[in-house]
């Protein structure tokens, strides 16, 4: 199992079997009888011989024609497209200049699609999207319950209210991680081929993450302040240490 029995296309198959020593029989399925033949677990299988005579027949052809090919390599991709690109302004007269490099279209245009494409999986989500939000919202009223008026309250309960506050902010983005975390295998897929260049794809999800998650930790913070009864004077300052705890 696992040798090479035959390398080429199938309507040669016929043809190499015969000159194996075993033509297909009449009426005989083409496909069984190969498999049959070359299966162990078959009680009138031929495998080795079939083995040995690609070894001494097929295989040194095979080997000469891949040492030739790799001795004079053809084209790369990049070079097929500026070929054809050359081919195409001959026909069609002026075209828009191709890029010399391993992307296709500019850093501009690969940002604006996978900004496009990131925005619109997320809004394809809408229950995700709206989830994270009413998270939000049921952390600030709890905390908003547990320390309630903590204005009102002596320095300690303070400290408390801010630790807290500033503590579930931070430990609010883990629940990103699993979306996170499938994006970012599908981002290597489209790496791996060259689509766009990872900057594209970082910013577009930096931007996005970042106007989603403020615009939830506002409205968090804003609850939570009012539950606290405290002065929104100290806001702005309350709110830099909050995002910096993001």
């Amino acid at each position: 199992p696992g040798r090479v029995v035959y390398n080429g296309p199938m309507k040669d198959a016929l043809a190499h079997y015969a000159a194996v020593g075993h033509p297909v029989p009449e009426h005989v399925n083409p496909a069984d009888y190969f498999l049959d033949l070359v299966s162990p677990n078959y009680k009138h299988h031929q495998s080795e011989k079939f083995v040995n005579f690609y070894n001494e027949k097929v295989a040194p052809g095979v080997t000469a024609t891949v040492e030739e090919q790799l001795a004079n390599p053809g084209l790369t991709a990049q070079e097929i497209v500026y070929k054809n690109y050359e081919k195409a302004q001959k026909l069609f007269g002026p075209l828009d200049a191709t890029l010399k490099g391993q992307f296709a279209a500019p850093f501009s245009k690969q940002l604006a699609i996978i900004f496009r494409r990131q925005l619109t999986l997320r809004f394809r989500d809408k229950f995700g999207l709206v989830r994270e939000y009413v998270i939000r919202v049921a952390q600030a009223i709890i905390i908003g319950i547990a320390f309630f008026d903590v204005a009102s309250k002596g320095a300690n309960s303070q400290l408390s209210f801010v630790f807290l506050v500033l503590q579930m902010a931070a430990i609010g983005l883990m629940q990103q991680m699993p979306v996170q975390i499938d994006q970012r295998a599908v981002m290597k897929m489209d790496l791996s081929e060259s689509l766009y260049r990872v900057e594209a794809y970082i910013i577009s999800n930096f931007i996005i993450d970042t106007i989603i998650n403020v615009s939830s930790n506002i409205i968090y913070v804003v609850i939570c302040y009012l539950f606290a009864n405290l002065e929104f004077s100290t806001f702005a300052d309350f709110y830099l240490y909050n995002l910096l705890a993001m």
